[in-house]
């Protein structure tokens, strides 16, 4: 287990007024009791601290000799502090990120791409997937991961925090954040690199989200389009939402954005498999643009054509009129002429 480089002045702070005991720490750090756990384990696997036990079956955490060569650094911060301003843990928690961060860009080595394989999907569901497994995580790491597969680059930890946990302190956001990172399976933090810019996706994951917009712009802008574009495996991502039962106000415009791309991009594909002859597939494109807006037209116009080319007139006329009772219903506008033209003659 790795210890991030916060632990060491805070933990080593308690120390050095006495604290020993988890109840201690607890009262002297005020951070969540799993959080300082995770902390304590972390420093005593990497040899800082070792665990006594009194005889009264309490534990106490005492520095080992390499833990007291840190006893110099740990009281100059210390009387660094007290010197210019008594320093809360929030604001001691952002020097160190502010500080000390940026010296450690990496607080695990890189795993190569093609050492294990990690695919995080958020269309539909959210699933973290390494090696072929889904991985358990708790909410607050599967919303950082969001956020990070969201932006796509390297986002700065005061800004990650304040985003994420936008209606508390800037320090007990902070916490949020390194808890979240705390509790992320060790196989699961291999998704995530941290820089002197900030946190980021780790090169090489794949993300379902990136695939799929990829796509949807080689449909809608043409050019480059794969042979495998042009399927009904395309229909079945494009109909799939970003999270839908996700509410948090970052996640919202993203949502929002996917939904406009992917109906372009529906209803480009519904024509391109019509113009190709497969008639079921092109109507299926056609009826999954039409879920996502039905009052935008040009999905009904290559619907009415699909069935017209299947020699369904009845159903053609069908698709128009439902059209147009649920447009003038919702604002008051009829179909245009172009498309009431391509009824005209079977409805006569």
């Amino acid at each position: 287990m790795q210890f991030e480089r916060w632990s060491l002045p805070l933990i080593g702070e308690a120390l050095l007024r006495g604290a020993t005991r988890r109840e201690e720490f607890q009262s002297f750090l005020g951070i969540a009791p799993d959080l300082l756990d995770s902390r304590l384990t972390a420093l005593v696997e990497s040899g800082i601290l070792s665990v006594e036990t009194a005889t009264d079956g309490a534990e106490h955490f005492v520095p080992t000799e390499k833990g007291r060569g840190l006893e110099a650094a740990i009281r100059a911060l210390d009387e660094w502090s007290r010197q210019w301003d008594p320093l809360s843990t929030d604001a001691l928690l952002g020097i160190v990120d502010a500080v000390v961060a940026p010296q450690y860009p990496d607080e695990q080595p890189e795993v190569p791409a093609a050492s294990v394989a990690i695919e995080l999907s958020v269309l539909g569901t959210f699933d973290l997937r390494v090696a072929g497994v889904s991985a358990d995580l708790s909410p607050g790491s599967q919303r950082l991961l969001m956020f990070l597969a969201l932006r796509d680059r390297a986002i700065a930890r005061i800004a990650l925090a304040g985003t994420m946990w936008p209606d508390v302190s800037e320090g007990r956001a902070g916490d949020s954040l390194r808890s979240a990172i705390a509790r992320l399976e060790a196989p699961a933090r291999a998704a995530i690199r941290s820089a002197s810019t900030g946190l980021r996706l780790a090169d090489g994951v794949v993300i379902d989200l990136h695939e799929a917009q990829a796509m949807a712009h080689r449909l809608v802008y043409g050019g480059g389009l794969h042979d495998s574009d042009i399927s009904s495996a395309s229909i079945a991502t494009l109909s799939r939402e970003l999270l839908p039962d996700w509410y948090d106000d970052w996640v919202l415009p993203e949502a929002e954005d996917w939904r406009y791309l992917r109906m372009n991009a529906l209803e480009a594909l519904a024509r391109r498999l019509l113009d190709a002859g497969q008639l079921g597939e092109a109507a299926t494109a056609a009826r999954a643009a039409m879920r996502i807006d039905p009052l935008r037209e040009g999905p009904q116009t290559t619907l009415i054509r699909v069935q017209l080319a299947m020699g369904n007139q009845a159903a053609a006329v069908e698709v128009f009129n439902r059209y147009r009772t649920i447009l003038h219903a919702a604002v008051g506008l009829a179909p245009t002429k172009q498309l009431a033209d391509l009824v005209a003659d079977v409805e006569r």
